[in-house]
């Protein structure tokens, strides 16, 4: 059925491409707002890829990065709305960045950022050291409640999704832990593994041999289903906590005022791309979960996320650099 709905959706687009009056009429640029080759970079080169021969134009990957991811945006916010300019966003960059800056931004991210489609979503592990002996959701919290303040939880940064994961543990838990701030995850990790810091929330990809060869313990996936990198390890839900989930997401989105037949076009190529068993295989190896929706899904999504997590965010009193 999948690969019926996907050759339908393939041909209705390849019809809408015809006749469109010429849109797109030049290549379209994808600003990543990070490095290259950060999950935002690949998924946006994969991504552009898949579209590209169904738009018939090239998608140029331009990676613009500063301040967080800001500074990209901005550069997208900016352009002008002829639907020839996405940028790829995230969790953290389009919901959380926002809250940890108090608005400062040279932007408005819902005034000048409209979004167009979803990407893929990747939840958290909560992962811990193996030396403090827990095996369990129920152990693992119990650990943190009979040491309140003394215990570590790391992450890569102010307003990660790592981040906010363990803010929103806390405040559903009733434990209190200390947050430590890495430049990165993999430094994270490394003072993960030598018991330095005694847990943190992370990506899946991140995880797989420090897991594998025993040197972390993963407790609990917070999505509502396994991670296919690590399929042996339980949701929260199966922990008996029906009621937390922390996952990351990737999108697109384009300068508001953008014609509204592009972006409707935008949305079909993207999910038509992220539908093909190619594209959801390379997903799969990296614990990350295809996700769609047409625009109307796509905004009532992303306006629950900012429902969710902002009183988190602002009662952690969380504060990106400026």
């Amino acid at each position: 059925m999948l690969k019926v709905a996907v050759a339908l959706l393939f041909y209705a687009l390849a019809s809408t491409c015809v006749h469109a009056q010429g849109y797109p009429s030049k290549p379209i640029r994808l600003i990543v707002p990070f490095s290259t080759g950060g999950p935002n970079d690949i998924l946006a080169r994969q991504v552009g890829e898949g579209m590209s021969p169904l738009l018939g134009q090239p998608i140029i990957v331009e990676n613009r990065a500063g301040a967080g991811g800001a500074v990209g945006l901005d550069l997208a916010a900016k352009a002008a709305p002829d639907g020839h300019t996405m940028a790829i966003v995230s969790l953290a960059t389009y919901v959380l960045l926002p809250i940890t800056t108090n608005e400062k931004l040279p932007y408005d991210t819902e005034r000048d950022l409209t979004p167009i489609g979803m990407i893929a979503k990747v939840p958290n592990i909560l992962a811990v050291t193996p030396g403090i002996g827990t095996t369990d959701l129920a152990s693992t919290i119990a650990y943190i409640k009979a040491r309140p303040g003394k215990v570590f939880y790391a992450s890569p940064g102010i307003g990660t999704s790592a981040h906010i994961a363990g803010e929103y543990f806390q405040r559903r838990f009733g434990v209190k832990m200390e947050h430590v701030i890495y430049k990165g995850s993999q430094p994270a990790l490394i003072d993960l593994v030598g018991g330095h810091v005694q847990l943190m929330f992370a990506l899946p990809v991140d995880t797989v041999g420090l897991a594998r060869d025993g040197r972390i313990k993963l407790i609990a996936t917070a999505d509502s289903r396994r991670s296919s990198v690590f399929p042996d390890v339980p949701t929260f839900q199966e922990a008996g906590v029906t009621d937390f989930e922390a996952t990351s997401w990737f999108g697109l989105v384009m300068p508001s005022g953008a014609p509204r037949a592009a972006m409707v076009k935008l949305n079909e190529a993207l999910i038509a791309a992220t539908s093909t068993a190619e594209f959801r295989a390379k997903l799969a190896a990296q614990g990350t979960e295809p996700a769609g929706g047409n625009l109307a899904e796509v905004g009532r999504f992303i306006q629950s996320e900012k429902l969710k997590w902002e009183p988190i965010v602002r009662s952690s009193g969380a504060k990106a650099a400026q």
